[in-house]
């Protein structure tokens, strides 16, 4: 009987650790998803400045200077 109680012990640890671990997955794999957005966002933010910086602009030719 007292090895039956043993392996009870040792199944309840067991699920208890198995459950911690699931619990601390799931944190884990949230903050890895809002991670991953915000790293989104910003990469599109940065996108666009780029395009901003990179492509010709219509601009007035600068004033030519007169002698």
């Amino acid at each position: 009987m007292k090895s039956l109680n043993t392996n009870f012990q040792m199944t309840a640890k067991e699920l208890k650790i198995k459950k911690q671990m699931l619990e601390r997955m799931e944190v884990t794999d949230k903050q890895h998803a809002e991670y991953m957005n915000k790293m989104f966002a910003n990469m599109e933010r940065l996108t666009g400045l780029l395009r901003q910086i990179m492509l010709p602009q219509e601009r007035s030719p600068p004033p030519q200077p007169h002698f």
